[in-house]
């Protein structure tokens, strides 16, 4: 693709995505895009949310109206996935499908996180430009930026914003109710970022099928459950999938691209073994232990890439990762009702472990009926009328306050 053709070159777009919940943030956010339209680095701006929403916040409305903005409201889906990942991808869909083709757009919350000088080069699209230099993407036409992410929970990355090709961000939105019945545990993160994986990478949807997913507030659960991954044959070709995978296809938090592919960056993580990820992450790199879910965070690809090129100390289980990061696009068959015998022994010992857990694989429990087991749907129908659109209403305000108080309390090292 020629320079002058370089869709990058052309200003990109801003979705912003959800309910206001928070007026003072949503003003934030108008403020921010506004400088980055006078800087030129925005064209367009789309607002997506339910019938009635923008009423309930005139100033927010006006705000978004003075940039232009295409302002959308629809009918809020009946269906309620866990974290509302069928409101999301609705949203989202309905917010990409107002941007031009082939332009980068930034998908944005109104409720959270407003935008901060750091996104620049992220907006500009000079960090993804570098990016497409060292890699060539392999689910999405240009590499997409996330915020950060679960090293031990595949795909799990933060939602606060990304950035990416407007038909990238489509395929991470092509959210597909059948998953919550052929997966297990997904965060609502992982709906989204795990859309284009699964049909190209059977070590992760192997894994998918037996996933328990983590437990904020629950420290000694989350720990043992690292810890039994660490301790599984199986672990390693997931873990190596993973990474290679993320270091193909994303870039990652706010440090300079040139420092954490360079040299130095990964020769820092020589000094640890693979499995120091989760009992040393605040030593190395882009990492920090997240207290309250007791488990490591990334802000780059730095611990990825040590992985794929083999730069953490001679182990088994870090030759183990680098040979399944050099077989990650390689097809195997892989089932619920055939899974991968360490799978299946990795799932009996976590239903040992852990009370309520069932993976959606087939058990070895040698039966010539095949049980594939997997806990209820957590789907659920919203039910109509004002009384009971109010009640949902203060349970999701009281959900997320205690999230915030659990994730705060964390942060101090408390016990919840």
């Amino acid at each position: 693709m020629s320079e002058a053709s370089d869709p990058t070159l052309k200003p990109a777009w801003a979705v912003v995505c959800g309910l206001i919940r928070n007026e003072a943030n949503a003003l934030r956010q108008a403020t921010e895009l506004a400088r980055l339209q006078q800087d030129g680095l925005i064209e367009g701006v789309v607002f997506a949310t339910w019938f009635g929403e923008f009423a309930k916040y005139p100033a927010v409305t006006r705000a978004f109206r003075d940039l232009g903005a295409s302002l959308i409201e629809s009918q809020e889906p009946s269906v309620k996935m866990v974290g509302h990942a069928m409101h999301q991808a609705k949203a989202l869909s309905l917010a990409l499908s107002v941007c031009p083709d082939e332009r980068m757009v930034l998908k944005i919350r109104p409720d959270i996180v407003p935008i901060n000088d750091m996104m620049r080069d992220v907006v500009s699209g000079h960090r993804m430009r570098a990016q497409g230099r060292r890699v060539a993407p392999t689910l999405f036409r240009r590499p997409v930026f996330a915020h950060s992410g679960f090293i031990f929970w595949p795909f799990y990355l933060n939602d606060i914003y990304y950035f990416g090709q407007k038909e990238d961000l489509l395929r991470i939105a092509d959210v597909d109710l059948k998953a919550e019945m052929l997966y297990n545990e997904l965060a609502p993160e992982q709906f989204f970022h795990l859309a284009p994986v699964l049909d190209h990478c059977a070590a992760i949807r192997g894994f998918m099928r037996i996933q328990r997913g983590v437990r904020v507030g629950d420290r000694r659960a989350n720990e043992r459950y690292q810890r039994i991954l660490l301790s599984s044959p199986f672990w390693p070709g997931v873990w190596g999938a993973y990474m290679r995978l993320l270091c193909d296809n994303y870039y990652v938090g706010y440090t300079a691209d040139d420092h954490v592919w360079s040299d130095d960056n990964l020769a820092a993580f020589g000094r640890f073994r693979l499995r120091d990820l989760l009992r040393r992450p605040d030593e190395m790199p882009q990492l920090e232990f997240a207290r309250g879910a007791a488990a490591p965070i990334f802000h780059s690809v730095g611990w990825a890439l040590a992985g794929v090129r083999g730069a953490y100390r001679s182990c088994r289980m870090g030759e183990a990762v680098k040979e399944a990061a050099a077989a990650a696009y390689r097809p195997f068959h892989e089932t619920p009702i055939f899974p991968d015998p360490e799978a299946q022994r990795l799932a009996e010992k976590l239903k040992r472990t852990f009370s309520g857990y069932a993976a959606r694989i087939r058990l070895n429990d040698g039966a010539s009926l095949c049980r594939v087991e997997g806990g209820a749907e957590r789907v659920t129908l919203i039910a109509g009328g004002d009384e009971a659109q109010h009640l949902h209403a203060e349970v999701n305000a009281l959900r997320r306050r205690v999230d915030e108080l659990t994730h705060a309390l964390g942060r101090r090292g408390g016990q919840t």
